[in-house]
């Protein structure tokens, strides 16, 4: 059920990949010739962890030109938009997308849909995206799409497939789901397996040449006990991206593996520490090598939902999704799905670390750990874009994350992560005009960042269509 966004490939030869009618959910409106003011407005600005109250944001051009108190006279002829009791949020940002995938589930898998998985993403907010493992062929397409103009979605960097060990995941998983020859034929859509360092050097190099911005790294084993990166290769290959310029995420699944990740120079683990626990000692040493984490709660949560037969999806995920595609998750037709012996001792594993997870983002907050918010959109089972990640907020808090920090996790700490000197991620004179307008105070209530009043990239108003909350 994990890291499914290819395999519709499988699907396909054997005759059973789904389709589904997606309805447009929004539409980017062409900017205010005079600009727009979002007037008397709590602004929370990522440059700290408070919210100005009562200010009035001036936007023109594509970028914020003014922030300031409310009251002051207004721009010739600029639009208007009533704070009305809301927060003023930069654009959210999503550091474990997959632009390419699918979070449909393997027993009844859908074509990836790139244009609503956009979409999908600016319905709910997310302005930014880091895609780490897709298509390379097909984000290079994408990107082409974005600097033409045709692409109505969020801003977005890509790694394109993961760098594994010979044998490592999700090779392995691939294997262990589907028997040969479809397994042999597959395995190159999920991954790049490397037995040395020229190896290693050649798939970053093809990466690079793609026009990735950044390197995945798979560390873990599902099934377990599948082969992992020994050492010397893994440091071979992260300084074969950092030469290059290019920084690297690691997947990551227990405490050994993120050690073995952040002690070959790894600089983001896009999740959690997950079977298992994670040591104070450990969490330390990932603080002091200036390493972050993108914590992608959600998806773990989800898989244990599916296999309970419990799982929901949420009235966002209903509003933008047709219910033709949410049905193979419903619990009568989930109770008559079996998965591989390898995987469901993993999902086992999974679900005996539940009361874990907690602990270990406390252990992350407690050694100042840099956290940035990572769902796993459309790359995990039931993780749907842009739901997925509204869940995700909500569950950092659950788990002790304070709602200030989870918003700079949502906005200027994943756009500093990446880029030396972003200009989005903050709301700030001269920065990219990416804002969202919610209803209420999320500083008090998390889940107020999916009351959306609206949504702006770029300058440019996005209407939703489906529902105008």
């Amino acid at each position: 059920m994990k890291a499914v966004f290819w395999l519709p490939v499988l699907a396909l030869l054997q005759g059973c990949l789904a389709t589904y009618h997606h309805r447009q959910l929004v539409a980017v409106k062409p900017e205010p010739s005079q600009g727009l003011v979002f007037r008397d407005v709590r602004v929370f600005s990522g440059t700290g962890e408070s919210a100005d109250e009562h200010q009035d944001v001036y936007v023109r051009g594509g970028r914020i030109v003014s922030v300031g108190p409310t009251g002051g006279a207004l721009p010739a002829g600029a639009e208007t938009v009533d704070g009305n009791g809301g927060t003023l949020l930069p654009g959210l940002i999503d550091f474990h997308a997959h632009l390419t995938g699918t979070a449909a589930p393997p027993w009844k898998l859908a074509w990836p849909d790139s244009d609503h998985i956009g979409q999908s993403y600016l319905y709910c907010g997310v302005t930014s995206v880091y895609d780490v493992a897709g298509d390379l062929d097909e984000l290079a397409k994408l990107r082409q799409r974005e600097q033409n103009g045709e692409w109505v979605g969020p801003r977005f960097t890509y790694s394109g497939q993961m760098v594994t060990a010979a044998g490592g995941y999700p090779a392995s998983m691939v294997r262990d789901l589907f028997s040969w020859p479809l397994s042999a034929i597959a395995v190159g859509h999920f991954a790049t397996e490397v037995a040395d360092a020229k190896e290693a050097d050649a798939a970053v190099q093809q990466r690079l040449e793609r026009g990735a911005d950044h390197l995945k790294v798979a560390v873990a084993q599902i099934p377990l006990g599948a082969p992992v990166f020994e050492p010397e290769l893994l440091r071979a290959t992260v300084e074969s991206a950092h030469r290059r310029g290019m920084k690297v995420v690691a997947h990551i699944d227990t405490e050994a593996h993120a050690l073995l990740a952040v002690r070959a120079g790894v600089d983001v683990l896009v999740h959690l520490v997950q079977l298992g626990p994670l040591s104070p000692a450990t969490a330390k040493e990932l603080a002091e090598r200036k390493v972050s984490v993108a914590l992608t709660l959600v998806a773990f949560e989800r898989m244990e939902q599916i296999k309970l037969q419990r799982y929901a999806p949420t009235a966002i995920e209903r509003e933008m999704n047709p219910p033709e595609m949410l049905a193979p998750y419903a619990p009568e037709t989930v109770a008559k799905v079996t998965v591989s012996k390898g995987m469901d001792e993993w999902v086992a594993a999974l679900l005996a670390s539940h009361d874990l997870r907690a602990q270990n983002v406390r252990a992350l907050l407690d050694a100042g750990v840099n956290l940035v918010v990572g769902s796993d959109g459309e790359g995990s089972a039931a993780t749907w874009a842009g739901g997925a990640y509204l869940d995700e907020l909500k569950l950092m808090g659950a788990a002790g994350v304070p709602p200030a920090q989870v918003l700079l996790a949502a906005t200027a700490r994943p756009a500093r992560l990446m880029f030396a000197e972003p200009d989005f991620g903050t709301i700030e004179a001269g920065k990219r005009a990416d804002l969202l307008l919610v209803n209420g105070n999320p500083l008090e209530d998390l889940d107020l960042a999916g009351r959306i009043a609206l949504v702006m990239q770029s300058g440019h108003v996005v209407e939703r269509l489906v529902s105008g909350r």
